[in-house]
């Protein structure tokens, strides 16, 4: 559809800010800017393109970074919260747990052969930037 796919150009800067600042703190304030939208209509446009909230698409991001990092590194989880753009240890395990199903000892424990990220949202991105 024509009429989503420029609606999709219009929230694209913020995909990528949030691809290349995961790990910083990052305002809905300042992902509507990056597009050059007002604050409400960017959260609709989000919302309506993304099947999900500024916040959560964010959370998803972060938490597919943690697993990348835990495939590749035996980071501790508190180190590994700050690394992804947590500011709290609790909240990055709730989050993590919300959205994989594990927490992230419980998954780093798994055969790497189990190991599976459900982030349909990310993979998303990953096909604009190619």
């Amino acid at each position: 559809n024509k009429k989503e796919s420029l609606h999709v150009e219009k929230i694209r800067p913020a995909l990528v800010h949030i691809e290349t600042h995961f790990h910083e703190e990052i305002k809905i304030k300042t992902l509507a800017e990056v597009c050059n939208l007002s604050e409400p209509y960017f959260r609709k446009l989000f919302r309506n393109c993304m099947k999900t909230s500024p916040l959560e698409y964010i959370n998803t991001v972060r938490v597919q970074k943690a697993c990348d990092f835990l495939q590749k590194k035996d980071f501790p989880v508190n180190d590994l919260a700050w690394q992804v753009g947590y500011s709290s240890v609790s909240t990055f395990e709730r989050n993590f747990k919300k959205i994989v199903g594990q927490t992230p000892k419980q998954w780093r424990l798994k055969s790497s052969n189990d190991r599976e990220f459900v982030g349909y949202q990310t993979k998303a991105l990953r096909g604009w930037l190619e």
